[in-house]
């Protein structure tokens, strides 16, 4: 890892702020603390009560428990008949059913014609699931007609399934990281937390140093045995661990626990810059620049 420690200027305030953590003895032992003998829970004490008659203290009254009313499930008229016919009811009723009626009323001709497996009873169920299946494919050709009319609600353009259109998808991504992150490179870092002999460390490394030579990356490894103060800083007890920084931002950001692939340690690398560059939110952490606007950009219908 000897070409990883560019950035070794990136823990100086991280340094400053684990010394501060050994100045609470000190201040003890000078005194600081030089009302001990005070009474009150912050001295090891209870407080004292002032001195007078003992009055009772009124209770808190206690609101009892709304209990909750369980809504009955709704009855239908079919549901009181001895036997359900297919004939009792007009293609059109069956039609303009609501969903969750039709639901039942096809349940209950299954459970009829498993009860009374007859061929009126079995031939009823199949032409209920007939209907069944006409309404559905119904749903399926208006989908098809409102999506080709309004292309704002499609995910034809952002998810293509041809082939020459994924491929078009795949360029676009690539081009857009390897340009920020290649913008990102002067101004950010990685600060990777290992510990020796771990497996996992191991293999990461491995990813680490082909992301440095590929991206010229600064990446500054830290020890979290030698060094446990600045992992207790950062919050890690997992390694392997990288956290993104930026020059001059207090602000670190962690991407990583355990083991991760190249390309997506450079994905969350991308993400992480543009948030900490105020250019993306974390409701649009994971949309890229070409699928603002799109079917795959979360505030889209709150922006048009």
């Amino acid at each position: 890892m000897g070409n990883l420690l560019k950035t070794k200027d990136l823990l100086r305030g991280v340094a400053a702020l684990v010394a501060l953590g050994m100045l609470a003895p000190a201040l003890a032992s000078a005194g600081f603390y030089i009302q001990s003998d005070r009474p009150g829970y912050y001295w090891g004490k209870d407080p004292v009560e002032p001195e007078g008659p003992e009055q009772e203290k009124p209770k808190p009254q206690v609101a009892a428990p709304k209990q909750e009313q369980k809504e009955e499930p709704k009855k239908y008229e079919w549901e009181s008949r001895a036997e359900l016919k297919f004939s009792d009811f007009t293609p059109q009723q069956l039609w303009d059913m609501k969903p969750k009626e039709l639901a039942a009323l096809l349940e209950a001709f299954k459970d009829q014609s498993v009860w009374r497996p007859t061929e009126e009873h079995v031939h009823d169920t199949y032409a209920m699931i007939d209907i069944a299946r006409r309404k559905s494919s119904a749903f399926a050709n208006v989908q098809q007609y409102v999506v080709n009319k309004y292309p704002e609600i499609s995910t034809e353009r952002d998810y293509p399934m041809a082939v020459p259109g994924k491929e078009a998808i795949r360029q676009a991504k690539t081009q857009e990281v390897n340009q920020r992150v290649a913008q990102a490179s002067n101004d950010y870092g990685l600060i990777y937390f290992y510990k020796p002999g771990c497996p996992y460390c191991e293999a990461e490394e491995k990813i680490l140093r082909f992301f440095v030579s590929s991206r010229r990356f600064d990446v500054q490894p830290v020890n979290i045995q030698e060094q446990p103060g600045v992992a207790a800083q950062f919050g890690i007890t997992i390694t392997p661990s990288l956290v993104l920084i930026k020059r001059g931002n207090s602000q670190p950001l962690p991407i990583s626990y355990g083991v991760i692939a190249l390309d997506e340690l450079e994905a969350r690398v991308f993400n992480g810059v543009r948030l900490l560059d105020g250019q993306t939110t974390p409701e649009q952490y994971g949309v890229r620049e070409y699928e603002r606007g799109g079917a795959f950009d979360p505030t889209a219908p709150l922006n048009r």
